[in-house]
């Protein structure tokens, strides 16, 4: 691939990216489940995937470090800025970070990529709770509504109020991307999750679905994947499809109500 990252592809890119976290979690599947490292199955919604890499990324067109730099505590905690001209360079880049408490700031227009470690001051007068509950929707964290989303780790609640902060007094565009290691459903993998100023935009995830009738993301294994996009309510998204990679490598969606239509 040669395409750099754009505002256009990043989130695909993403979900590429989660598909190298899947094969690698893939050596620890039994059964429809990714286990530990002592052979225990991954639960919804506890610990973390250790055969995971996570992600946390702000980005924007060509202002994203002066904008975001207002916000970060310690200066010297922007590091280099590094040029990643292709799709392969950035998934590289991030597949390379060894500290996980690193925020990568991506400038869309450049395709330059800065590694920051820093507190940021994203100061909120209001009820964190309540902004946290107006931006995700009741299953963000359990599939089955179980788990509140006031109960977000420390990483998805700042991805959140980042969005919200940059955003405040003009949507500029600018949002957040994490990559989770938190398993979600079964399976025991983590999501993609993208955030602006309204809260949650889109999101994909891996399910274990032995019983599904159109294509898979891993026919092998009855692995699919699933992209839900989300408007400013967060009770039902505005669409859900299911997502496929097609023979020459491009990414596949399929809208869930078509695929339905498709196996009845």
């Amino acid at each position: 691939m040669t395409k750099g990252v754009t505002k256009e592809n990043i989130f695909e890119t993403a979900i590429r990216y989660h598909l190298l976290n899947l094969q690698d979690s893939l050596k620890h599947y039994h059964q429809g489940h990714i286990c530990d490292n002592d052979g225990k199955a991954l639960l919804e919604g506890e610990g973390e995937n250790p055969h995971a890499n996570g992600v946390y990324l702000v980005y924007d067109g060509d202002k994203i470090l002066d904008v975001a730099s207002e916000r970060i505590s310690r200066k010297s905690g922007i590091k280099k800025t590094e040029d990643v001209p292709t799709i392969d360079a950035f998934v590289c880049r991030l597949r390379d970070e060894t500290d996980p408490d690193s925020v990568f700031l991506y400038n869309t227009e450049k395709q330059k990529i800065t590694r920051v470690k820093s507190e940021f001051n994203n100061n909120y007068e209001g009820d964190l709770d309540d902004l946290l509950q107006n931006s995700l929707p009741s299953d963000f964290l359990s599939t089955d509504s179980s788990m509140p989303v006031y109960e977000v780790g420390t990483k998805t609640a700042s991805a959140v109020l980042m969005a919200y902060a940059l955003n405040q007094r003009q949507d500029k565009g600018i949002k957040t991307l994490i990559i989770k290691r938190t398993p979600y459903g079964q399976l025991g993998m983590g999501k993609v999750a993208e955030f602006g100023k309204q809260g949650l935009t889109r999101e994909f995830f891996f399910e274990y679905a032995p019983q599904h009738k159109g294509q898979f993301i891993d026919e092998k294994n009855k692995i699919i994947g699933v992209l839900r996009e989300y408007g400013q309510i967060k009770d039902k998204p505005l669409s859900e499809s299911y997502v496929s990679f097609a023979p020459q490598g491009e990414v596949s969606y399929i809208p869930t109500s078509v695929a339905l239509k498709k196996a009845a």
